[in-house]
Protein backbone atom coordinates (compact mmCIF):
# COMPACT_ATOMS: atom_id res chain seq x y z
CA UNK A 1 0.00 0.00 0.00
CA UNK A 2 1.23 3.63 -1.11
CA UNK A 3 2.21 5.98 1.47
CA UNK A 4 0.89 9.69 1.63
CA UNK A 5 3.53 12.03 0.61
CA UNK A 6 4.39 14.07 3.62
CA UNK A 7 3.25 17.56 3.72
CA UNK A 8 4.74 20.41 2.15
CA UNK A 9 6.51 22.61 4.79
CA UNK A 10 4.17 25.70 3.98
CA UNK A 11 1.55 23.66 5.16
CA UNK A 12 2.92 22.63 8.66
CA UNK A 13 3.73 26.54 9.04
CA UNK A 14 0.38 27.12 8.24
CA UNK A 15 -0.74 24.57 10.91
CA UNK A 16 1.33 26.56 13.80
CA UNK A 17 0.98 29.41 12.99
CA UNK A 18 -2.73 29.51 15.01
CA UNK A 19 -1.18 27.56 17.78
CA UNK A 20 1.92 30.41 18.29
CA UNK A 21 -1.13 33.33 18.25
CA UNK A 22 -3.38 31.44 20.66
CA UNK A 23 -0.67 31.79 23.07
CA UNK A 24 0.52 34.73 22.36
CA UNK A 25 -3.02 36.27 23.13
CA UNK A 26 -3.26 34.25 26.27
CA UNK A 27 0.03 35.69 27.74
CA UNK A 28 -1.16 39.04 26.80
CA UNK A 29 -4.44 38.25 28.73
CA UNK A 30 -2.48 37.45 31.69
CA UNK A 31 -0.59 40.49 31.11
CA UNK A 32 -3.29 43.01 31.08
CA UNK A 33 -5.17 41.24 33.77
CA UNK A 34 -2.23 41.59 36.19
CA UNK A 35 -0.93 45.00 34.78
CA UNK A 36 -1.82 46.27 37.99
CA UNK A 37 0.17 44.07 40.19
CA UNK A 38 2.74 44.33 38.04
CA UNK A 39 3.18 48.14 38.64
CA UNK A 40 2.58 48.04 42.08
CA UNK A 41 5.55 45.75 42.11
CA UNK A 42 7.63 47.98 40.19
CA UNK A 43 6.80 51.02 42.12
CA UNK A 44 7.41 49.42 45.52
CA UNK A 45 10.66 48.63 44.32
CA UNK A 46 11.66 52.04 43.38
CA UNK A 47 10.56 53.26 46.72
CA UNK A 48 12.64 50.94 48.12
CA UNK A 49 15.80 51.30 46.68
CA UNK A 50 15.08 55.53 46.91
CA UNK A 51 14.51 54.87 50.65
CA UNK A 52 17.75 53.01 50.78
CA UNK A 53 19.78 55.18 48.94
CA UNK A 54 18.74 58.00 51.14
CA UNK A 55 18.69 56.22 54.56
CA UNK A 56 22.34 57.99 56.22
CA UNK A 57 24.83 55.72 57.19
CA UNK A 58 25.41 54.10 60.18
CA UNK A 59 27.03 56.06 63.07
CA UNK A 60 30.32 55.34 64.20
CA UNK A 61 30.56 53.17 67.41
CA UNK A 62 33.28 51.81 69.43
CA UNK A 63 33.63 49.20 72.35
CA UNK A 64 33.29 50.08 75.79
CA UNK A 65 33.51 47.37 78.88
CA UNK A 66 30.77 48.04 81.29
CA UNK A 67 29.49 46.81 84.73
CA UNK A 68 26.72 44.36 84.66
CA UNK A 69 26.00 44.90 88.05
CA UNK A 70 26.60 47.32 90.86
CA UNK A 71 29.85 46.18 92.62
CA UNK A 72 31.26 47.84 95.98
CA UNK A 73 34.33 49.11 97.43
CA UNK A 74 37.03 46.17 97.58
CA UNK A 75 34.88 43.84 94.89
CA UNK A 76 37.59 41.73 93.34
CA UNK A 77 37.07 42.01 89.31
CA UNK A 78 35.87 38.92 87.79
CA UNK A 79 35.12 38.61 83.94
CA UNK A 80 31.26 38.12 84.91
CA UNK A 81 31.45 41.39 86.23
CA UNK A 82 31.84 42.99 82.44
CA UNK A 83 30.43 42.60 79.27
CA UNK A 84 30.95 45.05 76.24
CA UNK A 85 28.82 47.47 74.53
CA UNK A 86 28.80 49.65 71.44
CA UNK A 87 28.85 53.28 72.48
CA UNK A 88 29.90 56.30 70.29
CA UNK A 89 32.89 57.55 70.63
CA UNK A 90 32.19 61.12 72.32
CA UNK A 91 30.35 58.85 74.94
CA UNK A 92 33.61 56.79 75.84
CA UNK A 93 35.47 58.58 79.00
CA UNK A 94 38.99 59.59 79.15
CA UNK A 95 40.93 56.19 80.50
CA UNK A 96 38.24 53.80 79.59
CA UNK A 97 39.85 50.43 79.79
CA UNK A 98 39.83 47.88 76.37
CA UNK A 99 38.08 44.86 75.87
CA UNK A 100 41.46 42.81 75.09
CA UNK A 101 42.93 44.05 78.83
CA UNK A 102 39.96 43.91 81.01
CA UNK A 103 41.81 43.93 84.70
CA UNK A 104 40.54 40.95 85.88
CA UNK A 105 41.48 40.23 89.97
CA UNK A 106 42.09 44.28 90.16
CA UNK A 107 40.18 45.28 93.32
CA UNK A 108 37.35 48.11 92.62
CA UNK A 109 38.43 51.73 94.25
CA UNK A 110 35.18 52.94 94.83
CA UNK A 111 31.28 51.68 93.94
CA UNK A 112 30.18 51.57 90.62
CA UNK A 113 26.78 51.15 88.99
CA UNK A 114 25.55 48.56 86.45
CA UNK A 115 26.31 50.34 83.03
CA UNK A 116 28.88 52.16 84.16
CA UNK A 117 32.05 52.44 81.83
CA UNK A 118 34.81 50.48 83.08
CA UNK A 119 37.55 53.02 83.40
CA UNK A 120 41.45 52.45 84.31
CA UNK A 121 40.84 54.53 87.58
CA UNK A 122 37.84 52.27 88.49
CA UNK A 123 40.13 49.85 90.09
CA UNK A 124 43.18 49.22 92.17
CA UNK A 125 46.88 49.12 90.84
CA UNK A 126 48.24 46.20 91.23
CA UNK A 127 50.04 45.69 94.59
CA UNK A 128 53.76 46.12 94.50
CA UNK A 129 53.80 43.18 96.36
CA UNK A 130 52.03 40.91 94.38
CA UNK A 131 53.99 37.75 93.95
CA UNK A 132 55.75 38.24 96.79
CA UNK A 133 55.25 35.44 99.96
CA UNK A 134 52.49 36.90 102.55
CA UNK A 135 55.05 37.51 104.98
CA UNK A 136 56.63 40.37 102.71
CA UNK A 137 56.47 43.76 103.67
CA UNK A 138 57.01 46.79 101.93
CA UNK A 139 60.57 49.28 103.24
CA UNK A 140 61.06 52.87 102.14
CA UNK A 141 65.09 53.93 101.95
CA UNK A 142 66.49 57.29 100.40
CA UNK A 143 70.06 56.82 99.05
CA UNK A 144 71.81 60.83 98.70
CA UNK A 145 74.50 59.71 97.10
CA UNK A 146 73.03 59.77 92.99
CA UNK A 147 75.73 57.04 92.03
CA UNK A 148 74.33 54.46 94.35
CA UNK A 149 71.18 53.95 92.29
CA UNK A 150 72.77 55.11 88.32
CA UNK A 151 72.60 51.23 87.96
CA UNK A 152 69.30 49.51 89.77
CA UNK A 153 66.61 49.18 88.18
CA UNK A 154 63.14 47.54 89.64
CA UNK A 155 63.20 43.85 90.00
CA UNK A 156 67.30 44.04 90.52
CA UNK A 157 68.07 42.24 93.93
CA UNK A 158 70.84 44.19 96.30
CA UNK A 159 72.10 44.69 99.49
CA UNK A 160 72.02 47.82 101.28
CA UNK A 161 75.02 49.21 103.36
CA UNK A 162 74.42 51.44 105.83
CA UNK A 163 78.14 53.99 106.49
CA UNK A 164 77.72 55.73 109.49
CA UNK A 165 77.58 59.69 109.46
CA UNK A 166 80.14 60.92 112.07
CA UNK A 167 82.70 58.89 110.49
CA UNK A 168 83.49 56.52 113.46
CA UNK A 169 81.28 53.30 112.98
CA UNK A 170 82.32 52.49 109.61
CA UNK A 171 79.92 50.94 107.26
CA UNK A 172 78.25 47.58 107.37
CA UNK A 173 75.61 45.46 105.51
CA UNK A 174 72.14 45.79 106.77
CA UNK A 175 70.12 44.00 104.48
CA UNK A 176 71.29 41.60 102.20
CA UNK A 177 69.63 39.66 98.70
CA UNK A 178 66.27 41.70 99.28
CA UNK A 179 64.53 42.86 95.55
CA UNK A 180 64.26 46.24 94.05
CA UNK A 181 60.25 46.89 93.73
CA UNK A 182 60.00 50.23 92.91
CA UNK A 183 62.38 53.79 92.42
CA UNK A 184 59.87 56.75 92.32
CA UNK A 185 60.99 59.57 90.02
CA UNK A 186 61.28 62.95 89.80
CA UNK A 187 57.76 63.39 88.26
CA UNK A 188 56.41 62.02 90.96
CA UNK A 189 57.94 64.78 92.93
CA UNK A 190 59.78 61.94 95.11
CA UNK A 191 63.63 62.91 94.39
CA UNK A 192 64.36 66.71 96.04
CA UNK A 193 68.21 68.06 96.84
CA UNK A 194 69.54 66.68 100.29
CA UNK A 195 66.79 63.82 100.60
CA UNK A 196 68.26 61.37 97.99
CA UNK A 197 66.03 58.74 95.81
CA UNK A 198 63.66 56.76 97.55
CA UNK A 199 63.85 53.48 96.86
CA UNK A 200 61.26 50.44 97.81
CA UNK A 201 62.27 47.14 98.80
CA UNK A 202 60.68 43.58 99.71
CA UNK A 203 61.78 42.41 102.78
CA UNK A 204 60.40 40.85 105.68
CA UNK A 205 59.34 42.29 108.50
CA UNK A 206 62.50 42.31 111.14
CA UNK A 207 64.45 43.42 108.13
CA UNK A 208 62.22 46.74 107.64
CA UNK A 209 62.99 47.27 111.27
CA UNK A 210 66.92 47.46 110.64
CA UNK A 211 66.40 49.12 107.64
CA UNK A 212 64.31 52.22 109.85
CA UNK A 213 67.25 51.63 112.36
CA UNK A 214 69.69 52.47 110.37
CA UNK A 215 67.85 55.34 108.11
CA UNK A 216 68.15 57.54 111.45
CA UNK A 217 72.14 57.81 111.86
CA UNK A 218 73.05 56.37 108.96
CA UNK A 219 73.86 57.07 104.81
CA UNK A 220 72.75 54.38 102.46
CA UNK A 221 73.49 52.89 99.95
CA UNK A 222 73.13 49.80 97.28
CA UNK A 223 75.11 46.97 96.17
CA UNK A 224 73.99 45.46 93.04
CA UNK A 225 74.10 41.60 92.95
CA UNK A 226 74.01 38.90 90.40
CA UNK A 227 70.54 37.68 90.19
CA UNK A 228 70.82 33.95 89.84
CA UNK A 229 66.96 33.23 90.68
Amino acid sequence: MALDPPPPPAALLSRAAPTWRRRRAAVARVFVARRRLIAAVLAAAVVASTVAAARPAPAPTVRAVVVTADLPTGHVLSAGDVSTLDVPPELLPTGAVSAARIPVGRVVASPLREGQVLTDTAVLAPSLLQGHPSDTVLATIRVVDPAGTTAVRTGDRVSVVAADLMGGGGAAVVAAHVRVVALPGDEAGAVSPGTGQPVLLAVDEPTALVLAEASVGSQLTLLLEADTT
